[in-house]
């Protein structure tokens, strides 16, 4: 097994409670982080979730007639907390220098973030699959996808990356806020009650949400994943090539969905700002965009 080489100055906290200390396998090693994680954001969300939504939503909430609404309260409400998380591990790991090789480098903070976000992504594509008719297709490959680029990353391959590239979760708490000023608009309009809330909140998180998305997500991932494909050709001699080639795929693909997401921000701002389409318009295209998970 490849030797761990520690360039930050903080270690794994949970390694002490592993179930296979002595492995050799990073996957067995920090299994136990990888279920904790599960098991959390099931309880967050069949749980925590649904009390945060009646304290915060209220009747919104709790008056909805339709299941499913609920639930995807509920599903947004947990990916807030896996953006929180993600945003309290990704400072603590972005520093790793990216001149380290990304075919063997490993550290057990690293690993950690890695394991926390596959326990994450594995309880997503469990309600993916139990609520299909919620998430639909585009939230299901996603779950696939994010579950691969997690788990390959504890094999390990691609550590020294992980830190930046999660840094775009700085984005989602303005995608979440966005989708449940959209849902409340729907709700408020469909129970024929009025929605005592300022349009500037709306206007605001819809701006910082796309100056966000910008920066962290098109410069800032953009600049890395070239970074990240320039290292990998470098040592293309010891990388796996199918999994390598899968990972570059996916990263790329992302990089590209991003651009698509934020080119539909910009029409759905544009036609606010213009007034060239009825206020009805913009929110179901905007609710209907959201939907799509940037």
């Amino acid at each position: 097994m490849i030797k761990e080489v520690q360039v930050i100055g903080m270690d794994d906290p949970f390694m002490g409670y592993s179930w296979f200390p002595g492995s050799d396998s990073l996957y067995l090693s920090h299994l136990h982080e990888i279920v904790y994680s599960f098991v959390a954001y099931t309880i967050i969300y069949n749980i925590v979730s649904p009390v945060v939504n009646r304290v915060i939503f209220g009747h919104y909430y709790t008056h909805l007639s339709s299941r499913t609404d609920k639930i995807d309260f509920d599903i947004h409400t947990v990916s807030m907390f896996q953006c929180i998380v993600s945003l309290i591990l990704a400072p603590l790991i972005v520093t790793v220098p990216k001149t380290l090789d990304v075919s063997n480098y490993y550290d057990h903070l690293c690993t950690l973030t890695s394991a926390v976000s596959l326990g994450y992504f594995i309880w997503d594509i469990c309600v993916c699959i139990l609520h299909y008719e919620v998430s639909g297709p585009a939230f299901f490959a996603h779950a696939i996808i994010s579950i691969y680029m997690s788990a390959i990353t504890i094999k390990p391959l691609f550590q020294p990356w992980i830190g930046a590239f999660l840094l775009f979760e700085a984005s989602t708490p303005f995608v979440n806020v966005n989708w449940y000023l959209c849902a409340l608009k729907k709700i408020s309009k469909e129970k024929n009650v009025s929605l005592n809330l300022p349009t500037w909140i709306n206007s605001l998180n819809g701006l910082v949400l796309m100056f966000i998305f910008l920066t962290v997500r098109l410069i800032w991932g953009t600049s890395c994943t070239i970074a990240l494909v320039r290292e990998t050709i470098r040592v293309k001699a010891n990388m796996p090539p199918i999994p390598t080639l899968l990972f570059l795929v996916f990263v790329i693909s992302l990089n590209l969905l991003n651009i698509y997401w934020f080119s539909k921000m910009i029409k759905i701002a544009m036609r606010a700002m213009n007034g060239t389409k009825s206020t009805n318009h913009t929110n179901s295209s905007n609710a209907k965009f959201l939907s799509e998970k940037p």
